[in-house]
């Protein structure tokens, strides 16, 4: 891309990054102004699986196929990883683009507890993918030689899956290959024991038994650990499910929580769906002994049934036991020990309207809930289609916060994913315009207010957003000076002791380079401002 004048070129390098290049006055040389220029942005644009980890921040990968995202472009694995306001591409497509290495809309974050280099992912049609994160190059690719890249007998790929077909594919755009080459993997989650559980959406089943036959697989802790290569990866279990929907959009839960720890949850979706409860007793190779629940149609306390055949989200609170499910009907909780003996039992939120009567509503009610997080405080954060997001407090029953692109930052009403970063107490957010973060108010275990604090602090020369300031007397006055003590912009009151400053001047111009301090006050008498806290801006 030249500039207006042709002077300027930009050159895109692929996983170089851009390169630009300044065209002579006359005929001498071309200078090279910039090489291998990497902008300091995530991979993905809409996300569907992140997950914080210890070591690379906040992992962001790109969106799954799912329903959301199903007639979009599948891309590759893009995942990157944000920490200190970096952000690092981490994916094999970019370090290490290898075919044998290649998933096509990765779905799921699964940090491995005995290696957390190690962090899996499944797909809807070509297998599951263990990303090395400190040496892309030792990744293993888990799927069936029939794989659409042509991985099979190449360095990094494992066959775990048996293949029918009689001739397999060539390499080529793995769209343009049919329904029996489909390796679809749910999303992977450990469970407390170190297990590793997906489901396999076998093409070849389904086409035999239309539709009804899942299947559950897990891999032992054991075997996972034993599994150190492409060339000794030890085989999983299955759990056959005949009679049970399956779907590429099939999702799977391992309960974790004291009494739950045995308790598996499966969809199978989109369309005539079941919720499936299995209860293994701490034994999955023997299905003989299971206890199992499962529900088309699920029905409320008050008697009202809810449709799930479009199940978007789901979260299992530790503290009470209860899974809450957001669908394209809302929210609700189901209690795994009556839902195993009484198959469809859910319960709904109600949210007092205060107005004097004894009446509420259901939270969310008729509300798409696309992702289901929760933070510090034990407040649920509901992200939803069109609604923006809601932050309630831990049984859902007050609604504390609701943010929208009218009365907030945030890019758009349309929320596909959220999820809290212990490292920047912020939480990160894809919508449908893009990934933003919000950061969470500071607050101390006792409830009282914390210190001041302002962050990003220091501010980078390329952050262009909102350094928030918290912390403050709930509606005190806050400005902004200079270390001349020079008034550089007012910030007006803060609303729940918060207040937020786009680095500029009273003139709407990013301030220089330097210290500057914020003052705040509880009334607007000049001679009440004292400092409160410190920013430091580099530019």
């Amino acid at each position: 891309m030249a500039s207006y004048d042709g002077v300027n070129y930009w050159m895109g390098r692929g996983r170089e990054g851009f390169g630009l290049k300044r065209a002579p006055s006359g005929q001498g040389a071309w200078t090279v102004v910039r090489r291998n220029f990497i902008p300091n942005a995530c991979n993905a644009y809409y996300s569907s699986s992140m997950a914080y980890h210890p070591t690379y921040g906040m992992l962001v990968r790109d969106h799954a196929y799912d329903y959301n995202f199903g007639s979009y472009l599948h891309t590759f694995d893009f995942i990157t990883g944000y920490k200190n306001m970096e952000w690092t591409p981490l994916s094999t497509a970019y370090r290490h683009d290898d075919p044998a290495l290649r998933v096509l809309a990765p779905s799921g974050i699964a940090i491995d507890p005995d290696n957390r280099n190690l962090v899996y992912s499944g797909s809807h049609q070509t297998g599951m993918l263990r990303l090395d994160l400190a040496d892309p190059k030792n990744s293993i690719h888990m799927s069936k030689p029939s794989d659409p890249f042509g991985g099979y007998g190449k360095p990094g790929f494992a066959k775990i899956v048996e293949d029918n077909r009689t001739g397999l594919p060539t390499p080529a755009d793995a769209d343009k290959h049919g329904w029996k080459d489909v390796c679809a993997f749910a999303a992977p989650v450990f469970d407390s024991r170190g297990y590793l559980w997906s489901a396999y959406c076998d093409p070849d089943k389904i086409a035999a038994n239309a539709d009804r036959y899942a299947q559950i697989w897990y891999w032992t802790a054991d075997d996972r650990r034993a599994s150190t290569s492409y060339t000794n990866v030890r085989p999983w279990h299955k759990i056959e499910l005949p009679g049970i929907v399956s779907n590429v959009t099939h999702k799977i839960l391992p309960l974790r929580s004291q009494g739950n720890s045995n308790i598996i949850l499966y969809f199978g979706g989109p369309d005539d769906a079941q919720l499936l409860m299995i209860d293994h007793k701490g034994d999955p190779s023997n299905p003989g002994a299971f206890s199992r629940a499962e529900a088309t149609q699920l029905t409320d306390q008050d008697g009202n049934n809810l449709p799930i055949h479009r199940l978007f989200s789901w979260y299992e609170d530790t503290a009470t036991g209860l899974v809450w499910i957001g669908c394209s009907a809302g929210v609700f909780t189901i209690d795994p020990k009556t839902f195993l003996s009484h198959p469809g039992s859910a319960r709904r939120i109600k949210v007092a309207r205060n107005d004097g009567t004894s009446l509420a509503d259901y939270l969310l009610d008729g509300i798409k809930v696309n992702a289901i997080a929760v933070d510090p405080q034990g407040r649920k954060w509901f992200a939803t289609a069109g609604a923006g997001i809601v932050v309630t407090s831990s049984d859902g029953r007050t609604v504390h916060s609701t943010f929208t692109a009218e009365n907030s930052g945030l890019a758009s009403n349309t929320v596909y994913n959220l999820c809290y970063n212990p490292a920047a107490n912020s939480m990160m957010i894809s919508t449908h315009q893009g990934l933003c973060e919000y950061y969470l108010a500071a607050e101390r275990e006792d409830g009282e207010e914390a210190g001041v604090r302002a962050y990003p602090n220091p501010v980078d020369p390329w952050f262009f957003g909102y350094v928030t300031i918290d912390g403050l007397p709930d509606n005190a006055v806050a400005k902004i000076v200079d270390a001349a003590g020079n008034l550089v912009h007012e910030l007006g009151f803060a609303e729940a002791g918060v207040c937020r400053w786009d680095i500029t001047n009273l003139d709407h111009v990013r301030v220089p380079a330097g210290v500057y301090f914020v003052l705040a006050a509880n009334g607007p008498d000049a001679d009440s401002f004292s400092k409160v806290t410190k920013i430091l801006v580099m530019n």
